[in-house]
């Protein structure tokens, strides 16, 4: 294989687009500093998290990720990252 992977992405509103992008790059951050899970943000407004997984991407990975997400998401709306 060369260079196989999985391309996913998650949109992430807010109530405008600049605090969505302002958003997205504070959760990207957390989950970079806290979970080491890199993943970037794309879109015209910065709204779209990017997540580009391995190909040894199972179940249990998958559930992580979410966890992972969730965690990093709720501590930038508390203000806690």
């Amino acid at each position: 294989m060369h260079g196989a992977g999985l391309l996913l992405g998650l949109d992430v509103l807010g109530p405008s687009g600049e605090a969505a992008k302002l958003r997205n790059k504070r959760i990207v951050n957390a989950l970079a500093s806290e979970y080491r899970i890199l993943i970037g943000y794309e879109g015209p407004e910065g709204c779209i998290l990017k997540l580009r997984p391995p190909m040894p991407f199972r179940r249990e990975h998958a559930d992580l990720l979410v966890q992972a997400i969730d965690a990093a998401a709720t501590a930038v709306d508390r203000g806690l990252a």
